[in-house]
């Protein structure tokens, strides 16, 4: 009896270990799957490039010829309006893409020493419903996130900063707030 107890336990057992791959799996694809679907966060953006990422893309291959040099360095568009390495619904240069398109999609602004975090709206970016349905991707999202902000931050001239953050993005909610006195 005993043993039969034993054998349920350890069938139960590997039927839930076997559904928590299974899920893993599918919530893995669906993460991939949404950066593959039409995304406006590429449409007409202009990520901002600092300094580093700049010698980061062009120890990589990357010509100068796509990054616009004007108030602050950042990513050209093409005239279709998406950025020069969106194609076929993929970024062309992900493993080394800007700072802010790691962030994506949380942006940010800074006003009066504080660092305000907003996300983008699903109707913007896919990935935004995805986020929200599981708090801790969110979570790690947003640490990732502002990492790469501050990173940015510190990287830029303060000319080029004030340039970035005259920026409009309407289409957000702010998420968190916090003390650039903490992070820089």
């Amino acid at each position: 009896m005993k043993a039969s107890k034993t054998l349920v336990l350890i069938f139960k057992f590997f039927v839930f270990e076997i559904i928590l791959k299974v899920g893993s799996i599918l919530t893995h694809r669906l993460h991939r799957d949404l950066f593959k679907v039409w995304c406006r966060c590429c449409f007409e953006a202009k990520p901002p490039i600092s300094k580093k990422r700049l010698k980061i893309l062009l120890d990589n291959g990357i010509s100068s010829e796509f990054v616009e040099f004007g108030r602050y360095r950042h990513l050209k568009i093409k005239e279709d309006g998406y950025c020069v390495f969106f194609e076929n619904g993929k970024c062309k240069i992900h493993a080394i893409k800007p700072e802010t398109c790691v962030a994506g999609p949380i942006t940010f602004d800074i006003k009066d020493d504080m660092l305000e975090l907003y996300i983008k709206k699903a109707e913007i970016c896919p990935l935004v419903k995805f986020l929200k349905e599981n708090e801790q991707i969110l979570k790690e999202h947003l640490s990732i996130a502002v990492e790469k902000i501050v990173d940015l931050i510190r990287e830029l001239d303060r000319e080029e900063l004030e340039e970035i953050i005259k920026i409009e993005e309407p289409e957000t909610e702010k998420i968190l707030e916090i003390s650039l006195k903490e992070l820089l």
